[in-house]
């Protein structure tokens, strides 16, 4: 978890093709003042990814801190209700 809140960041395990480094908070490593267009430009600057609704990367902490979260561990709104497991294949 520290190296991800050190913005240390593995594309495909901690983010997907929807998360833009603005989520993460991690604005400072894009070139936005480059002289020339850079592929992922057009990407950063269409609408959807531009909402202010959009999801966000963050941490975590427990309020005792003697307590150490699972890794993989979710917030759920109802706790009884059940977390489904997620199978990757690769086809």
């Amino acid at each position: 978890m520290l190296r991800a809140e050190k913005g240390f960041i593995i594309v495909g395990q901690d983010t997907d093709a929807s998360v833009t480094p603005e989520d993460l908070g991690m604005q400072w490593c894009v070139g936005y003042d480059k002289p020339f267009s850079w592929i992922g430009k057009r990407a950063l600057t269409r609408s959807d990814t531009a909402r202010r609704d959009r999801k966000q990367f963050v941490g975590l902490k427990p309020k005792d801190p003697s307590v150490v979260l699972e890794e993989g561990a979710q917030i759920v709104r109802d706790p009884q209700h059940a977390i489904s497991q997620c199978q990757w294949s690769a086809t």
